[in-house]
Parts: structure tokens; sequence; C-alpha cells
């Protein structure tokens, strides 16, 4: 029996050569393959079919070597899978890289595909084709066609039928994407590997035969044109890179949160990784399951799908969805869950994405951030509390010390010491005038300070401040002006605390402008007043601006803060302060060309009641 199996020449060396040249190619692209490509469904069908070719193409090299009938008879019969099987599969990797993955995995398809060349392999098995093989110099052993009866030659032209619709599947797809870069060209080189061995075999050993034309094998050989086509393709084009359905599948199931896709009634048709992981669905049994048992009772299942899913199924989106779900260890399990309507199929068949990301970490988080915030703010509150209770016993000495300093200076009026002891009364006057800010401060985050809105007549109120106002302008050599564009304009504000921030825009407004204007303007329109304090000083850029009302901020550089002074509390307060009178303050600057400063507040009526008082009688307003 070995003697038979193993009885070789070499007379048909050339056709030996022609054909194990190509089956080399196809041997090597195989281990290429299956070492470096995703174990997806299309590497593993084209894998697949490089093994079928790979065997064909044996097939090709043992009839040519065969000494005897006998010997090409045995390895014939061995080898026969390779031939039935190719076609199917080519026409099946040509589907799924054309991305028609729905058409490639119906079970009608892969029956029509398959079924025969199963059925063709168990005639032949059975010996219910009997062949007689004749020699033909140069291609070895040879059956021909015509003589091997009806059932062959249908299941040739079958096969031919097969091998015609791969190159037209990939023909087709060819067209679609000849215009995407780098996919347009891969799809034309798989075009051109394929088609040219895929046509010229059916040509030369179907079409041929049945014209009583002598049968010419020599597929496998020029089966090196798909081999160089393919490895073109697999160095420069990123031949299977490109294909969309095998990148979406990885990608679906390397993504952390869970994905579901079902049916309108909740039937599930496809679930990921994650989903598997976390709930415990089968994947090879997921059409087994439903929706609702992600839920932990029945009631929360048809709360959800009598509403968010109907919902979704008419076409909305739901995202950030907070739920909770019952995961494969039995434990409730907080999700955030995306809707998204999706077509099952051309006829428009509705169905439902779901996307439900695990936010067990985030919760926890969330809580310790929110107990870390009510432990900051409670001892925010205890630090403003402790501060303001402690005006009195702050501002008390100080005012003694400055007081004091104030009559020795005086007594000491003209004497070398009279400068020391201004100096004690001006470092005592600015440390007051700080702790009085960061007091406010402390009331206003406490809530204790008390802010009483009334009608101030804005005429009244800047004749009061201005000599205060001009000798801050005269310290920078400054002129202040003051424009009124009302006849009798009015305001709704407490008057102290406006006056405190009115004095706070102009001190400011003073030290940063040398010799140059600084101008009050006032003017109402729509139920509101503006008071504009404008400078020609120094000026800030937008970024600076963004940090001006912050605590403790200081826009300008470090030498500025020392030519300056200041505690950068003074605009937080004069802002808050704003605020909690109904208003706010505004500010427009360019660096180099000044700054100004609006108080925006609502206007006032001369005989507004003050705020917590009745109402008194009608009279004739008052003259300012």
């Amino acid at each position: 029996m070995l003697e038979v199996l193993f009885d070789f020449h070499s007379d048909n060396l050339i056709g030996v050569l022609l054909a194990a040249v190509p089956l080399i190619f196809t041997l090597g692209m195989l281990g290429w393959v299956h070492r470096m490509l995703p174990r997806d469904q299309l590497s593993i069908v084209f894998e697949l079919f490089l093994i079928t070719l790979s065997i064909w193409q044996l097939y090709d090299v043992v009839v040519r070597l065969a000494a005897t009938p006998e010997t090409a008879a045995i390895w014939r019969g061995y080898l026969r899978g390779g031939q039935f099987f190719l076609v199917p599969l080519g026409l099946h990797f040509a589907v799924l890289y054309a991305e028609r993955d729905r058409i490639a995995n119906h079970p009608l398809f892969l029956t029509t595909l398959y079924l025969p060349a199963f059925l063709q392999m168990g005639a032949y098995q059975a010996r219910t084709i009997d062949e007689t093989l004749y020699y033909s110099p140069g291609w070895g052993w040879l059956a021909r066609n015509q003589d091997l009866g009806p059932v062959h030659e249908v299941h040739s032209i079958f096969l031919a039928i097969l091998a015609v619709g791969t190159f037209f599947v990939l023909l087709l797809h060819w067209v679609e994407v000849r215009r995407v870069p780098v996919k347009g060209p891969a799809a034309f080189i798989l075009l051109i590997g394929i088609g040219i061995p895929t046509l010229i075999g059916v040509l030369f050993e179907v079409v041929f035969p049945l014209f009583d034309v002598q049968q010419w094998p020599i597929t496998s050989t020029v089966a090196i044109f798909f081999a160089i086509g393919i490895l073109i393709g697999l160095s420069k084009y990123q031949l299977f890179s490109v294909s969309t359905p095998a990148a979406a599948k990885a990608v679906i199931d390397t993504i952390t949160d869970t994905l579901m896709i079902a049916r309108a009634d909740g039937q599930l048709l496809f679930v990921n990784t994650q989903a598997v992981d976390q709930f415990g669905f089968p994947r090879d049994l997921v059409q087994s399951h439903h929706v609702s048992e992600l839920f932990a009772s029945e009631d929360e299942a048809q709360e959800f799908f009598s509403g968010r899913w109907k919902d979704t199924l008419r076409g909305n989106r739901y995202h950030g969805l907070e739920a909770e779900f019952i995961t494969v260890d039995g434990k409730k399990t907080p999700f955030l869950v995306s809707l998204a309507p999706i077509p099952l199929s051309k006829r428009g068949d509705p169905g439902v994405a779901l996307v439900a990301h695990d936010v067990t970490r985030i919760k926890v988080v969330e809580r310790e951030l929110f107990e870390a915030k009510e432990l900051a703010e409670e001892a925010n509150r205890a630090k403003s509390l402790f501060l303001a209770n402690m005006s009195h016993e702050l501002r008390t000495p100080l005012n003694a010390i400055i007081g004091y300093a104030e009559l020795l200076a005086e007594d000491f009026e003209g004497d070398d010491a009279e400068g020391d002891l201004r100096r004690i009364e001006k470092s005592g006057r600015y440390l007051l005038d700080l702790i009085n800010d960061i007091l406010d401060l402390s009331k206003v985050e406490s809530g204790k300070l008390e802010v009483v809105s009334e009608p101030v007549q804005v005429r009244d109120l800047l004749r009061s401040i201005e000599p205060t106002a001009r000798n801050l302008a005269d310290r920078n050599h400054n002129t202040l002006e003051v424009a009124i564009h009302h006849d009798d304009p009015w305001v709704f504000a407490d008057r102290m605390r406006l006056r405190q921030v009115l004095l706070n825009l102009l001190s400011n407004a003073a030290k940063f402008t040398q010799n140059g204007l600084v101008r009050v303007e006032v003017t109402q329109a729509d139920g509101r007043t503006r008071i504009a304090v404008r400078d020609e000083g120094v000026g800030m850029t937008a970024e600076q601006q963004t940090h001006l009302f912050g605590l403790f901020s200081q826009v300008h550089h470090h030498k500025d803060r020392e030519r300056y002074g200041g505690t950068g509390l003074g605009l937080a307060l004069s802002k808050r302060l704003c605020e909690m009178m109904g208003g706010d303050i505004l500010v427009e600057s360019e660096v180099g060309a000044g700054s100004t400063f609006t108080i925006d507040l609502p206007t006032g009526e001369p005989d507004a009641p003050i705020a917590g008082e009745p109402a008194a009688p009608e009279e004739s307003p008052a003259a300012g």
C-alpha cells in the first residue's frame, strides 16, 4: 500500500514547480494570518480559505508527481475536499469582507453555500462517481469531467456560479469604497488577486469541459496572482484592518461598558463581553434572555418598559438615566443607562441599543466628596462665625492704639518723634481697614451681615463722599469729575454699604492713576441705575479680570503690590455687598488705557418704603 501511495516520478518537474510555488506562498500567508491577525470571524474564514486552497494546490502537486493512476487516485481521494470547499469559503469570505455580515451569517445562506459541498464530498467518498484517469504530459493524471456523470456536472456548474458570485461581490464592494483612502486600494488588490484565478479556473475547468474541450487544471498555478495580490495588500494597504465589521466587533468587545441590542419587545439579540461578565448572559444562548432580567423586581421592569423604553422606540434618545440592576453576583448595582433606537433590518424593524455604565465607584467617591464638602463648609462657617464674634475684641484695642498715637503725635508736634507716631497711626488705620474688610466678609459668609435697602439719593450720597474722594485723587495729582445724567437719580440700596463700595472703587481708581482723570458717571435706564467709576490707570488684561473678584486676589505683579499696597479684599467684598443689594459690579479694562467699574443697582423711588417698614402715606417727593 505504501509503495502505491508514494509511487512518484519526476517526468512533470516543471508542472510540479508551477503548482508548488503558489503552494509555498499560500502556506507562508497562512502562517502570517494565524500569527498576526485578530481572531475575528473575517480572519478565521480567510484562514479556512487558505487551508482549503493549500489542500487544492497540494492536490495538483501530487497529481503531477504520481507515477501511476492508482497513486493519483488515492491522493485525489484524500485531497478532493480542498476543491469542494474552497469556492464556498471564498464567497463566504468575500461577503464578510464586503461588510454584509447579516447575509454572511444567515442560516439559509450558509446552508446553500456548504451543504452541496458536503453532499458532493460524500458522493465522491462513496465512489458513486467513478473516475477514469488518463495521463497528460505536464499535467499528470486527469479525469474527463464529461465522463463523471450529471451529478458532478451540476456540482461543477454550481461551483462556477459561486466563483463568479465571489468576483462580483468583490467588484461591487470596490465600486462602493474606491474613493476611500486605503480602503479602496485594498479592495482593488483583493478583487484582482481573487478575481483572476477565479475567472480562469471557471473558464478552463468548467466552461471548456462542457464543450468537450480538454481540461486544463491551471487554477492552482494562476493562484500566484492571488498570493502576490494578498501580500501587497497585507504589507501596503492594511488589507484586513479596514474591515469595518471586524473592527467594530473588536471595539465592542473591548469597551468596559455593557452593550446590549434588543428587539422592540425587549428580547436580547446581542451582548458584548462586558455584559456577559457583569450579568452572566451566555453569548451562545443570548436570544433566550430578556432585558427585564436586569431589574430586581417586576414593578421596576414594567415601569421602565412602559416609560423610557417606549419613548426610545418612538425615536427618542436618553443619556445618563440612573438605574439599579442585579449583577451576576446577585447584588443591586447602580448604573448610568443610555438608550438609542436602531433599525434591525432594511425593513426598519425597530430595536434598541442599551449601554450601561457601572457607577458604583463614582457613587462612593461622590458620597465621600459630599461628606468632605459638608465638613469643609461647616469648618468655614465656624471660622466665619468666630471672626464675626471677634469684631469687638479686635477693634477695641486697635482703636485705642490709633487714638493714643494721634494724641501723642499732637503733643510731640514739631518734634522728631512726630514722624514715628504718625507712622504708627497710619499703620494702625491700615490694619483697622483690613480687619474691617475681613470681618465684613466673615459676616457675609456666616449670614450675619444685615443689608437694609432703602431709597438713596445718589446726588446727595456723592456729595457726602466728595471731600474724601478728592483727597484720594489729590495724592497722585489726579482730577476728579462727577457727571450725573439725570435730574434727580435715586437708587434702592443700603446707604452705608453703597458708600463703602463707592469709596473702595474711588480709592482703587485714584491709587492706580497718576496725573490723570478719575470720573464718576451716573446713568439710569430700564429700571436700573448705573454708577460708573472710570480711571486712566494701568488697566488689566482679560486674564487678570477673571481673578479680579476672588478673595485675597491681586491681579498685579509683586513689584506693583509693593508700590500700590492693598490686600485684595476690597473688590471681593464690594461685589458681595452689591449682590446682597440686588445688583452687581461690572468691569471693563484695557492695559494702559484704564479701567471702568460700574455699580449696577435697582432704581429707587423717593417715596418707596424702607424694607421691613410699612408704606408711608403718599406725599410729594422731598428735595435731595
